[in-house]
């Protein structure tokens, strides 16, 4: 006898695919990145996309640009906080010598 789908049911079906792919895209987004050269320090699920902080590097500049953040930083400099799109992930590092 099969078990009954319920709308609760649904949801969690949802939940599980949406996790299931986000875990898809981080393998893959990870792969490239270590192949690249890059260390990655932190991987999240929530939200819509996938993200995957880096430490900063030259390497990062190879990374196809998405956003740059400007915020004031320590001492009267500025931070950039970067980000590109890689293997359907957010990938996230923070140029902290952005003049």
């Amino acid at each position: 006898m099969e078990p009954q789908l319920t709308p609760q049911t649904n949801v969690f079906d949802a939940q599980n695919r949406h996790i299931r792919d986000c875990l898809v895209a981080l393998t893959r987004g990870v792969d490239q990145l270590m192949n690249a050269g890059l260390t990655v320090t932190a991987l999240s699920i929530e939200g819509a996309y996938p993200r995957i902080q880096v430490l900063p590097s030259r390497r990062c500049q190879r990374l196809p640009p998405a956003t740059v953040i400007i915020k004031p930083g320590p001492n009267g400099g500025r931070i950039a906080e970067r980000s590109a799109i890689v293997q359907g992930c957010e990938v996230r590092w923070i140029d902290r010598d952005y003049r």
